[in-house]
């Protein structure tokens, strides 16, 4: 009977069964969606919801886009700042 111990092996290559596992990894997800009409926001968790979203139009990835933030009006409205 062969040894099993790897140190005092028969001399033949130790046999290594390889286990393959695929995962479908989305880079960007989950990420944040805001509406005018949902500025709280919703969290996007699959591909399929993200591409409704932007199908529907109006869907941003911050909120600054779909309202104006407090302190910033200067900003939207031509202000001197802007």
């Amino acid at each position: 009977m062969a040894s099993k111990n790897s140190l005092l092996g028969s001399g033949k290559p130790e046999e290594v069964e390889e286990v393959k596992e695929v995962v479908e990894v989305v880079i960007g997800l989950p990420c944040w969606r805001f509406h005018k009409d949902c500025p709280e926001g919703i969290l996007v968790k699959s591909k399929d919801e993200l591409n409704r979203l932007d199908m529907e139009g109006g869907w941003v990835d911050h909120p600054g886009k779909c309202r104006l933030l407090p302190g910033h009006e200067a900003l939207y409205e031509g202000g001197k700042n802007g």
